[in-house]
C-alpha cells in the first residue's frame, strides 16, 4: 500500500505481435514472431498494461535494443488512454545510448521515495514507550512583548562544553531568572515546547519531557550533551560545504526547584521562522530533505561508522536543533539512539544525491542498490557527475543561506568573508554586533597543551554560562575525535612514513618491516590482528602480556595524531613481546610476523611444559614442601573462598573440611600414588618438611601445629604430638633446621620451639614494632647457623632477630618501602624477598654486620602492576641464575640474575600462586613446583639456563646496561645509551648462536649485548604500562 508503485521493465526485444516493431525490423522479428498479425499475440499485453493502471502503477522501461522503441511507444500510449482518472500516473522510456546511469539512478530513488512513505507513519521513533504522559493544552500564538506578565523563575543554569569524546563534558552552573509562560506553544513525541525570555528580553524555548519525569534530570543532560556533540559535527560539515552550512543551537539544562510543570528542562534560543522536520531517527525523510540527508550520511563516515546525527529539525534546513544521535554504544547519549538498527533505518530510505558524491561519502551495504551499482561497470558507470551539486543546495528557499548568530539570533548571511572568518576563528556563527562585543574584552591566557598564549572573549563565556577554555583552538580541534577536515575524503590508513593503503571502511593498516640474515620482508596488520595475537598467547599459557590501547567511543582512530599515537602504542606492544623469549619463540608471534616463510633455521621455544599435577580441586594450595631423598610431595590445603570465612558455621554445609594434608610416593619408575590423606574441620595454613628427624610440620588456623613423624623407608606420616604456641590465631608461616622450629602468627607472635622435643626456646610479640596496629607476621626464614630468624610483616618490613636467648634481641630493621612483605627465599650472598609487585635483592650480611644489610635493587615483570596483582611467593635457582615469583592474578614470572626484567612470564595458575619450590639435582630435578588457588600443584620442566634468557634489543640498541640488575656481575653501568637505535615498530633482527640441539634462536643475543629493558625506552617512556591503556584518556 506504499504512495509510490512502480513497474520497471527491461528489454532487448519486442513482444509478439507485428504492433509491436517497425517493417524496417520485420525481417530481424521473423526469426522469433512466427504468428504476426494474430491478436492472440498482443492482448495479455493489453491486459497487463490496464491492469497496471488500474492498480497505480508507474512504468520505467529500458530501451537495451532499438528493436523495443515502437513498443514502449504503444506501452506508453495505451497507459495513457486508460488512465483517464489518474493524471499522475507516469511512463518513463529510457533510451539506450547513454542513459543507463539515469535508469539505475532512477531506480534507487524511486525504492528510495518507496521507502520512505513507508516509514513516515514510524517517524521520531524513540527507544521505548513514554509511561505516565504529561498532558498540557497547547497556545501556539506567542505574544514575546507580554513576556514579563509571565512567571519569573530563579533557574540553575548548566552548561556543557564538548571538545571531545576523549575528554569528558565540561559543565558550569550560574544562576539566571526567566520568565516562562504556562501553556506550550508546540510539542513533539518527547518533549513540550514552552516559550521563555531572560531579563534582557531575548527569546528563549524551555523543553520539557513528556514521561519518565522521575528520570528528567538524566534525559535533560543527555539532550545537551547529544546537541554538543551534534554541533561539533555541524561545524566541520560547514568548513567542508561552506556555500551550504549548518548550526545547531546552543542548549543549556536548567533546575526550576518551585515549577509545578518538572522540576528539570532544556533551554535554547527561540528559532525565528518556519519550523519544520526534515528527517526521523527512524529513517524517514521528508521529499526535499538532500542537504539534511548528505548532513547524516557526512556524520556517518566522518565518524567511522560509529555514529550518526539524525533526526533533523529547525528552520530552513540550516539552523538546527533536538538532533537524535546513533551510536554503535547503545548506551550513550539519549533515548532516540537505536544504535546500528537506526543506522541501517537510514541507509534504507536513503539515495546518494551529487553532494554525498562531491564529499565522496561511501556508500552503506543497508543502501537500495549497493552490490547493483558496484556491478554497473558494465553499463558504463565511471566517475559520479557532480556537477549538478547546486541543485541540492539551491533546492531550498533562498531564505535557506541564512544562519543564525549564536549569541543574539540574528540573521547570518553565509558565504560572506564574516561567516567564513567566524566559524574558522572562533568554531562559531556570530552577527557583527556580537562579533565586536566578543573581541571588546579579551582575556589572555596560556595554553596548557601547545604551551603558547591565546585569548578568549570573555562576552561569549559570560554569555554562555560555560567553562572558560584551557586550550588553543587549533590543540582543541587536535584533542578532538573528528578528523581534520579533509583528512577523511580518501581511504585512510597508517603505515610506515611515505606508504599509504586502502582498508575497508577505512580501518588503520600497521606495516612491519623485518629484517633477518640477507632476508628482508613486511607485514600488515590492523589493530584486531593484535588483538587475536595477545588471545591466542594468553590461551597458551603466556603471562604478563601488555595491554591493548583502551578503545575510544568511535572504535577505530580516524585522524593522523590519534592514528599515530596508537601506532607508537603498538610499537611498544611488539617490542615488549620481542623483548622476552618466551614471547619471541611462540609459535603464535613467528606466524603473526610471518617468520616461518622467511627463516629456515628452526625456532626452539623457552616456555616451560608441564610435567605432573596433584589437585584437590576443593581447595587453594597453602604450603609445598618436596623430599626427593624420602621420594614424597608433601601439600596442604585450606578452603580460601569466601564462605570459609564464616568458620564453623561453613562447617554445617561442608562439615569438617576446610583444609586437608597429602602425601604423595614416588616409586622407581617415576609414578605417584597418594599414600596419606587427612582433612581437618579448619584451614591448614602452612607446612614444614624437617629431613634429618624426617618430621611434617602443619600449621593450623587455630594457632595449633601438629607434628607428624615418618619412619625410614615409609611413605605413611604418624601424628605424633600438637604444639600450640599462637593462641587461637592462625600460624602464617613455618622454617625450620634440625635444631629448631621457627614460627610466626597471626597474633604478632614469633616462637622457637625444640625439633625434637618441641619445648619452647625463644618467643615475643612483635606488635611494637609494627606500623599499624592491623599489621601482622607474614612470612619468616630461620638462619640456623647464625641463630637468626629474619620475619616479613605485611607492613613491608623486614624484622633480623637474635634468637639465641629468650625473649630474641632485635638486631635490625629493613624497610622496603611498599607492603605487604608476603615471602623470603635466600642464596648463599643474597636476600630476595617478594613485597607488592616487586623481590627486592638484599645484601647478606654475617652475624654481627646485620646493619650492613642494603637493599641492591628489585625484580618486576613490566605489565604485572602492584594496581593488579601483588607478589606471594618467590623462589631461586643460584646454579642458574634464576629467580622466581608468584603473582596473585596465577602467573609465574622468570627472572634472570643478571637482569631487572622478567625474561619469562608463565600463566600456571587460574589465581594465587602461593608457593613456589625449585629442585635442582636430577632425577627430580630441573623442576619447579608450583601452588595455586586452583588447587593444582604442577611440576614445569626447566631445563635452560640465564644464558637462554636473554633479552632482545633492535641492531644498533644499547649494548649494556644502563642501569644493573640488582645481582649483575661484571655490567658497566656507567654506559651511555644509543640514542640512534632502530624503531623496534621496524625492527632488524641480527641472527643469534646456535643453541644446544641444533636450534637457532634468530633474536638471541651474545652474552656481551645483553641488554636491559630501560635501555630501550625512549624519551619520555614510561615504565607503566598505564600511559598505553589512557593514553586516549
Amino acid at each position: 500500500m506504499a504512495r509510490t508503485r512502480i513497474m520497471y521493465l527491461l528489454c532487448d526485444a519486442p513482444s509478439h505481435g507485428a504492433r509491436f516493431y517497425d517493417t524496417v525490423d520485420a525481417e530481424r522479428c521473423k526469426n522469433f514472431d512466427k504468428h504476426p498479425g494474430d491478436p492472440r499475440q498482443w492482448q495479455p499485453t493489453d491486459e497487463l498494461l490496464a491492469k497496471s493502471v488500474e492498480l497505480g502503477i508507474n512504468l520505467v522501461c529500458l530501451e537495451y535494443d532499438a528493436l523495443c522503441s515502437k513498443m514502449f511507444g504503444v506501452f506508453k500510449e495505451l497507459r495513457e488512454q486508460r488512465a483517464t482518472t489518474n493524471r499522475n500516473l507516469q511512463t518513463i522510456v529510457y533510451k539506450s545510448d547513454h542513459t543507463a546511469e539515469n535508469f539505475v539512478r532512477c531506480v534507487l530513488s524511486s525504492t528510495s521515495k518507496s521507502l520512505r512513505s513507508s516509514l513516515g507513519s514510524l517517524s521520531s521513533r524513540v527507544a521505548h514507550e513514554p509511561e505516565e504522559a504529561l498532558h498540557l493544552d497547547e497556545n501556539p500564538e506567542i505574544s514575546w512583548k507580554d513576556f514579563k506578565h509571565w512567571k519569573c523563575h530563579q533557574v540553575l543554569v548548566t552548561a556543557m562544553t564538548v571538545s571531545g569524546v576523549h575528554v569528558a563534558p565540561k559543565q558550569n552552573s550560574t544562576v539566571q531568572r526567566f520568565f516562562v509562560r504556562a501553556e506550550p506553544f508546540a510539542s513533539g513525541n518527547m518533549r513540550w515546547a514552552f516559550p521563555a525570555a531572560n531579563e534582557e528580553g531575548l527569546h528563549f524555548v524551555l523543553k520539557v519531557q513528556k514521561a519518565d519525569r522521575k528520570k528528567a534530570k538524566e534525559l535533560c543532560f543527555q539532550d545537551v550533551q547529544t546537541q554538543a556533540y551534534a554541533k561539533i559535527f555541524a561545524v566541520e560539515f560547514s568548513r567542508l560545504v561552506p556555500e551550504a552550512p549548518l548550526q545547531f543551537v546552543d542548549s543549556w539544562m536548567v533546575q526550576l526547584p518551585k515549577w509545578e510543570v518538572a522540576e528539570y528542562a532544556t533551554i535554547e534560543l527561540f528559532i525565528e521562522g518556519k519550523y519544520e522536520k526534515y528527517t526521523s531517527n527512524n529513517g524517514f525523510s521528508s521529499p526535499g530533505a538532500l542537504l539534511a540527508e548528505t548532513f547524516s550520511h557526512f556524520t556517518w563516515q566522518y565518524s567511522g561508522g560509529n555514529m550518526q546525527v539524525t533526526d533533523l529539525q529547525g528552520v530552513n534546513c540550516s539552523v538546527l536543533t533536538d538532533p537524535q544521535i546513533h551510536c554503535s554504544k547503545e548506551d550513550a547519549f539519549s533515548r532516540g539512539n537505536l544504535g546500528k538498527r537506526g543506522m541501517d533505518n537510514f541507509f534504507l530510505s536513503h539515495c546518494c544525491n551529487d553532494l554525498c558524491r562531491k564529499l565522496r561519502l561511501k556508500q552503506s551495504p543497508m543502501q537500495p542498490g549497493f552490490q547493483c551499482v558496484s556491478d554497473m561497470s558494465a553499463f558504463g558507470i565511471g566517475e559520479a557527475d557532480v556537477s549538478d551539486v547546486e541543485s541540492v543546495i539551491s533546492s531550498y528557499s533562498t531564505a535557506s543561506r541564512l544562519l543564525s548568530c549564536e549569541l543574539c539570533m540574528a540573521q547570518v548571511g553565509t558565504g560572506t568573508k564574516h561567516q567564513i572568518d567566524t566559524l574558522e576563528k572562533y568554531n562559531a556563527v556570530w552577527c557583527e554586533e556580537c562579533l565586536r562585543k566578543a573581541v571588546e574584552v579579551l582575556v589572555e591566557a596560556k595554553c596548557l597543551t601547545c604551551k603558547k598564549p591565546f585569548s578568549y572573549s570573555f562576552y561569549t563565556i559570560k554569555f554562555k554560562g560555560c567553562v572558560a577554555p584551557a586550550t588553543c583552538a587549533d590543540c582543541e580541534r587536535g584533542e578532538n575525535w573528528l578528523m581534520e577536515a579533509g583528512a577523511w575524503l580518501s581511504d585512510v590508513v597508517v603505515v610506515t612514513e611515505g606508504r599509504s593503503d586502502a582498508g575497508s571502511f577505512d580501518l588503520p593498516v600497521y606495516y612491519i618491516q623485518l629484517k633477518f640474515g640477507g632476508a628482508t620482508w613486511e607485514v600488515a596488520k590492523r589493530f584486531s590482528d593484535f588483538d587475536t595475537l595477545l588471545q591466542s598467547l594468553a590461551s597458551s599459557r603466556y603471562g604478563g602480556l601488555p595491554k591493548l590501547p583502551a578503545k575510544t567511543l568511535l572504535g577505530a582512530p580516524t585522524d593522523q595524531a590519534a592514528i599515530d599515537a596508537r601506532k607508537e602504542q603498538l610499537r611498544i606492544i611488539l617490542q615488549d613481546l620481542l623483548l622476552r623469549p618466551d614471547t619471541r619463540t611462540s609459535p603464535a608471534l613467528r606466524a603473526f610476523l610471518e617468520i616461518t616463510g622467511h627463516v629456515e633455521e628452526e625456532i626452539r621455544q623457552v616456555q616451560p611444559t608441564p610435567v605432573r599435577t596433584f589437585e584437590d580441586p576443593r581447595f587453594g594450595v597453602s604450603g609445598i614442601c618436596i623430599s626427593p631423598e624420602q621420594s614424597l610431595v608433601l601439600v596442604t590445603h585450606e578452603d580460601s573462598t569466601h564462605l570459609s570465612r564464616l568458620g564453623r558455621v561453613w562447617s554445617v554445609v561442608e562439615p569438617d573440611e576446610l583444609g586437608a594434608l597429602h602425601v604423595w610416593a614416588r616409586d622407581s619408575e617415576g609414578s605417584y600414588r597418594r599414600s596419606f590423606s587427612q582433612t581437618y574441620s579448619i584451614k591448614v595454613r602452612s607446612l614444614c618438611w624437617e629431613g634429618t628427624t624426617r618430621q611434617i610440620f602443619v600449621g593450623l588456623e587455630d594457632g595449633k601445629i601438629e607434628v607428624f613423624a615418618l619412619r625410614a623407608g615409609e611413605s605413611k606420616p604418624e601424628a605424633v604430638g600438637s604444639v600450640e604456641l599462637h593462641h587461637k590465631s592462625p600460624v602464617t608461616h613455618l622454617s625450620a633446621s634440625p635444631r629448631r622450629l621457627l614460627s610466626v602468627g597471626f597474633d604478632t607472635a614469633m616462637r622457637v620451639i625444640d625439633v625434637r622435643s618441641r619445648e619452647l626456646r625463644c618467643g615475643g610479640r612483635l606488635q611494637k614494632r609494627l606500623r599499624g596496629e592491623m599489621d601482622y607476621l607474614t612470612s619468616c626464614h630461620l638462619d640456623d647457623d647464625n641463630d637468626r630468624a629474619f620475619i616479613c610483616t605485611s607492613g613491608g618490613d623486614l624484622f633480623v632477630l637474635d634468637i639465641s636467648q629468650n625473649p630474641p634481641n632485635f638486631l635490625h630493621t629493613v624497610d622496603l618501602a611498599s607492603k605487604p612483605a608476603s615471602d623470603i627465599a635466600f642464596t648463599q650472598e643474597h636476600l630476595l624477598v617478594a613485597h607488592a609487585d616487586c623481590i627486592s635483592a638484599l645484601t647478606l650480611s654475617g652475624r654481627g654486620e646485620e646493619s650492613r644489610i642494603n637493599r641492591l635493587g628489585s625484580y618486576r615483570a613490566k605489565h604485572l602492576h602492584e594496581s593488579e596483582v601483588t607478589l606471594l611467593s618467590v623462589a631461586a635457582a643460584p646454579d642458574r641464575d634464576l629467580l622466581f615469583g608468584g603473582f596473585s592474578d596465577g602467573s609465574v614470572a622468570v627472572w634472570s640474575m643478571r637482569e631487572s626484567e622478567a625474561v619469562l612470564v608463565l600463566q600456571a595458575h587460574q589465581c594465587d600462586v602461593t608457593n613456589l619450590v625449585w629442585i635442582e639435582e636430577p632425577p627430580w630435578g630441573p623442576v619447579l613446583y608450583t601452588g595455586g588457588g586452583d588447587g593444582k600443584v604442577t611440576s614445569w620442566n626447566l631445563n635452560l639456563t640465564a644464558e637462554d634468557f636473554a633479552l632482545w634489543a633492535p641492531i644498533g640498541g644499547m649494548p649494556a646496561l644502563s642501569t644493573p640488575a640488582p645481582l649483575s656481575v661484571g655490567q658497566d653501568s656507567n654506559a651511555a645509551l644509543n640514542t640512534e637505535a632502530l624503531s623496534a615498530f621496524d625492527p632488524s633482527f641480527g641472527t643469534g648462536p646456535v643453541l644446544q640441539g641444533g636450534y637457532s634462536d634468530p633474536f638471541a643475543l651474545e652474552p656481551s649485548r645483553r641488554v636491559n629493558p630501560q635501555a630501550l625506552k625512549k624519551d619520555g617512556d614510561s615504565d607503566s604500562d598505564n600511559d598505553l591503556v589512557d593514553a586516549f584518556h
